[in-house]
């Protein structure tokens, strides 16, 4: 599992794409559904094969990505605080990260373009200085066909620091050269 966790958070295999805008970074790493289903298993004691093969069947349904906002490695603020002047303004910055965040993500592929079923703010009351947001593609079998059509590019339109639209290239040649994983 370690280099397979190496494998697909390695920039240069092309499954995370970065971009800095005004002092703020934003990653995208694409998560293979094998690696999603494995790392719910392992937390599982007890489980059957049927029962695995249900977690694996349930995350090849849907494709997933991890988003990271945070402050650009020179800049030293909590995402979650940056141009937040009192506590109303910090709650109305929370309540959008956590439930507007859909909002402002698309994937293209080829001509169309789709909305995330599930955006999760998976860090909301962390220490640290960036968040996470967890974003789920549901994989219908005409989205699926699209997959296999070309590249897909991730789209994040930033209403929250106003940094425009964020566009993240991942290219079909790097995703059908990921690996297999089987546990």
């Amino acid at each position: 599992m370690s280099a397979y966790r190496k494998y697909i958070f390695n920039p240069e295999h092309g499954l995370v794409q970065t971009r800095e805008v005004s002092g703020l970074v934003y990653k995208v790493n694409y998560l293979p559904g094998a690696y999603l289903a494995y790392n719910t298993c392992e937390g599982l004691s007890g489980l059957s094969g049927r029962g695995k093969d249900s977690i694996v069947s349930s995350y090849g349904q849907s494709l997933t990505f991890l988003l990271n906002i945070g402050p650009a490695k020179n800049e030293d603020v909590d995402i979650t605080r940056l141009g937040v002047a009192n506590y109303e303004e910090f709650a109305n910055r929370l309540e959008q990260m956590a439930f507007k965040a859909g909002d402002w993500i698309t994937l293209r592929v080829g001509e169309k373009e789709y909305r995330p079923a599930i955006v999760r703010m998976e860090n909301i009351n962390a220490q640290e200085r960036s968040r996470n947001f967890m974003v789920v593609f549901e994989s219908s079998e005409a989205f699926k066909k699209d997959l296999d059509l070309g590249d897909w590019t991730f789209i994040y339109n930033d209403a929250l620091f106003e940094t425009g639209i964020n566009k993240f290239l991942f290219r079909k040649k790097d995703i059908d050269a990921l690996p297999e994983f089987i546990f």
